[in-house]
């Protein structure tokens, strides 16, 4: 699992949280190095922070989503911003399905509880 946040608390506790579980965590502070460590490692899993300096998390999510290495990793994106849902989905790429209190499945990003998105492929 790689975790990409530019807050190294958020970044630890989810390391810690993820580890406690049994999982393998790798981390990066911003998007230029969680594009080039998602490149590298191939992880299970990707979460990344919504908004970070120089890459953010919806730039990355789109550029993983089109290299033909990274496209099949799940994504999931966190966001501390209350509106999420309302922000992600002016700015998400098409196929993209808002979901305020329940979950569905379809290609692209799913947002989860106004909080989280998931890319389901």
């Amino acid at each position: 699992m790689l975790v990409v946040d530019d807050d190294p608390i958020i970044v630890k506790l989810l390391q810690v949280n993820f580890e406690m579980e049994g999982y393998q965590v790798i981390s990066a502070a911003d998007g230029k190095e969680g594009l080039a460590r998602a490149q590298g490692s191939r992880p299970d899993l990707i979460i990344l922070d919504v908004m970070m300096p120089g890459i953010g998390g919806l730039e990355l999510a789109r550029t993983l989503k089109s290299g033909a290495e990274t496209h099949d990793i799940p994504i999931i994106l966190l966001s501390a911003k209350a509106q999420a849902s309302d922000w992600m989905a002016s700015t998400c790429c098409p196929h993209t399905l808002i979901c305020r209190s329940t979950t569905s499945e379809q290609s692209g990003i799913v947002v989860l509880s106004g909080a989280m998105a998931i890319s389901l492929g």
